[in-house]
């Protein structure tokens, strides 16, 4: 039985940007590897994941308000070209005689997302821009951002409830395991 997916509450805003003395510049030595910063960048993902969504979020709808036109239009090229790339990789899983049987579709279809992007390369810069940002500055943040006492109090006991959530789908989907995050 599947357990529901569920968003645990947001942090309060001085617990997640917190003062300066909670961040520092991860440090990668021989013996750990990336491991701590991997397991450090997943807590943080995973504890502040509320805050995260809504900073995404935000800066989704900013970028959507400041120009919705080629906001719009961006992501409706994005949508053609995921379609088509789902189209070919679902027929080249039928086999090659099934992309013989549609070239033509597979012509126009290339042409046209191919003549749509070289006409709407900003509007594609926009909509690339307004996915790309919040997630790189998330990324950032969780890799900068140590735990504090409160933090890792909070992270003991909701441990097990931060498992079941929608970051820790995500997580997973990436073939980034949680369930190695509460090992020290």
């Amino acid at each position: 039985m599947a357990t529901e997916s569920k968003l645990p509450p947001a942090r309060p805003l001085s617990e997640f940007i917190g003062n300066v003395s909670l961040y520092s510049i991860p440090r990668i030595n021989e013996n750990q590897g990336l491991s701590k910063l991997t397991r450090r960048v997943k807590r943080n993902l995973l504890y502040f994941q509320t805050n995260y969504f809504s900073a995404m979020f935000s800066i989704f709808l900013i970028f959507g308000f400041r120009s919705p036109k080629r906001w719009l239009m961006g992501f409706g090229l994005l949508s053609m070209t995921a379609v088509l790339v789902s189209i070919v990789n679902m027929a080249s899983r039928s086999g090659p005689h099934h992309l013989a049987a549609v070239p033509c579709v597979l012509t126009l279809s290339g042409l046209l997302v191919l003549y749509s992007f070289l006409g709407l390369i900003p509007s594609f810069l926009v909509t690339l821009g307004s996915v790309l940002i919040p997630v790189s500055a998330m990324l950032v943040h969780a890799a900068m951002r140590k735990q504090g006492i409160r933090n890792q109090l909070n992270w003991v006991t909701e441990l097990v409830g931060l498992r079941h959530t929608v970051m820790a789908e995500l997580l997973n989907a990436l073939s980034a395991s949680v369930d190695d995050i509460g090992k020290d």
